[in-house]
């Protein structure tokens, strides 16, 4: 009987698994760089992330750059004056960025918020798997991405990060 039980609850969590739409990972994946924490869901094509940092200050995130930050897709977050300000944003030189809107691309972002509390700054957001737009990077469940994670020493996100490092993952 025990054999039935086991093999029927084998059965049931195999169609759960085989269920799930091929874009979406039912639990948050969470994960460290350095002194950044990080967690991402993948849900209805698009890709929801979660960067902390501690201290106040702005925080990014950039997918798949070339050299350095060049052509990376870029979410940076900060707070001015008390609100949240989120930012698509394209590598358009190895040390530089700009707005996607400044370089004839579009704002992606699905969402995007960023806080304090209790001295670390964490950047929600969420943005399409494929956003058509020539300045982001085509994102895929199951396939490996480069990370690139920033932080700057305040929150005025013009000024140069205090620290920089890169990991790549299995989204």
């Amino acid at each position: 009987m025990s054999r039935i039980y086991a093999v029927a609850c084998f059965l049931c969590l195999c169609a759960a698994v085989w269920s799930q739409a091929p874009d979406q990972k039912a639990v948050p994946v969470a994960d460290t760089a350095g002194a950044f924490s990080f967690s991402y869901t993948i849900k209805n094509n698009a890709l929801s992330f979660t960067v902390s940092y501690p201290g106040d200050c702005w925080v990014a995130v950039g997918f798949n750059p070339g050299w350095v930050m060049k052509n990376a897709n870029i979410v940076i977050g900060t707070i001015v004056n008390g609100a949240s300000m989120v930012s698509d944003e394209f590598g358009d030189g190895m040390f530089s960025h700009k707005p996607d809107t400044l370089l004839k691309g579009t704002n992606d972002l699905i969402s995007g918020t960023c806080s304090v509390q209790n001295n670390v700054t964490t950047l929600t957001f969420s943005i399409p798997l494929n956003s058509g737009d020539k300045k982001d990077c085509l994102l895929e469940s199951g396939k490996t991405v480069k990370l690139i994670f920033a932080a700057g020493q305040s929150t005025d996100k013009k000024k140069k990060h205090a620290v920089a490092l890169i990991k790549s993952i299995i989204l």
